[in-house]
């Protein structure tokens, strides 16, 4: 797999583990809800909320008390820090890879024990309707290197330019955070 594949399909992993050597690892677990198992199509882009744009054409819609960060070439990211803490990421990349959505949810999963410690699958959907496509959709929690707990929605999106598009956020946030995350998600256009 690519360098470039395997830092954005874990830009969340790594601003996780940034975020967590700044703040302390939160080591308490969460019970998700599992916001990857609806089968609806996906609504417009929310009232105030910024729209970025890559290269390629995609766009990565996130609220205004977001902002965008930078990352590999072709990707768009936005992340929400409080009191210098990262406490939510979001992340569009174009798929690079043998992912598709027939395979999403165990290639996901392969992945994410490659790359970070303990992961744990919440729920998975093989079929839903995104507004440029069809995708299909993981929830997951895992350990970063430096022992920080993330809970992530990670949905590979199959249309005109097949993406990966994923929200992360500790357990502790998960709540607040998972309703966001997936408007997010829902409003991406790759």
């Amino acid at each position: 797999m690519a360098k470039s594949r395997t830092a954005a399909i874990t830009a969340g992993a790594a601003l996780a583990a940034l975020a967590a050597s700044g703040c302390g690892a939160a080591s308490t677990t969460a019970t998700a809800r599992p916001v990857a198992t609806k089968d609806t199509v996906a609504g417009s882009v929310p009232a105030g909320w910024r729209t970025a744009r890559s290269p390629l054409g995609a766009t990565l819609s996130y609220p205004a008390s977001w902002q965008q960060v930078s990352g590999d070439a072709d990707t768009l990211s936005a992340q929400l820090r409080e009191h210098g803490h990262i406490v939510g990421y979001l992340n569009l990349t174009p798929r690079q890879g043998d992912e598709r959505i027939s395979n999403w949810a165990s290639f996901r999963i392969a992945h994410q024990r490659g790359e970070v410690l303990d992961v744990r699958l919440i729920s998975a959907v093989a079929h839903r309707r995104f507004r440029t496509g069809t995708g299909a959709c993981v929830t997951d929690s895992y350990t970063t290197t430096s022992a920080a707990r993330y809970i992530e929605l990670a949905c590979l999106i199959e249309g005109r330019q097949p993406a990966v598009v994923l929200g992360a956020a500790p357990p502790q946030d998960w709540a607040t955070r998972a309703p966001v995350i997936e408007q997010a998600i829902e409003a991406a256009t790759p």
